[in-house]
């Protein structure tokens, strides 16, 4: 029971940043691992080659989330944007968001009376007009939009996790040509 509580609420807090996890893993990894033998070459010291991890780590992981909250930020906006576009589109032009529904279920086979019952439900309810022209004409689900701060946290510790896997043995075994 509680093991299926943790996965749930695991899978709830990833659902979205699973992108900005596996980039996160994978650039810390090759990222860290590029430096750090480099550095292990040129210096042949486990400090300085410890002391470069930590710092490439945290700096490389901070710049990461920030460009992940940067770009899911700016991809949110935009996206809030299309959705205001819209909700003003089905208050000022009615007639025409009719014809969109018309339009658009037909392209997907319905016939005419079933054309006329969605029509009849998605002109009832504003928001599930929203959502369905949402989904269905811009290929936006409002309720799976992006979380910038959520998707920064899940780069920034993801890289820390990839770039612990090349630094480890570092810290544990000597550094040797």
């Amino acid at each position: 029971m509680l093991m299926n509580q943790l996965q749930n609420r695991i899978a709830e807090c990833m659902r979205g940043k699973l992108r900005d996890a596996v980039f996160g893993i994978q650039d810390g990894l090759v990222s860290t691992l590029g430096a750090l033998t480099g550095i292990a070459e040129g210096t042949q010291s486990r400090e300085v080659v410890a002391l470069s991890g930590l710092v490439i780590m945290t700096v490389e992981s901070l710049s990461m989330a920030a460009g992940s909250y940067l770009s899911s930020k700016s991809q949110r906006e935009y996206l809030e944007r299309l959705l205001r576009e819209e909700e003003e589109a089905i208050e000022k032009n009615p007639e025409g968001e009719k014809q969109e529904i018309w339009a658009m279920y037909r392209a997907r086979g319905y016939t005419d009376d079933e054309i006329a019952i969605v029509e009849k439900r998605l002109l009832s309810d504003k928001r599930l007009l929203l959502e369905d022209m949402a989904h269905k004409e811009l290929g936006i689900c409002p309720q799976a939009m992006e979380e910038p701060f959520g998707n920064a946290v899940a780069m920034g510790i993801a890289y820390v996790f990839g770039g612990l896997i090349p630094l480890l043995p570092y810290l544990l075994l000597p550094v040797h040509t």
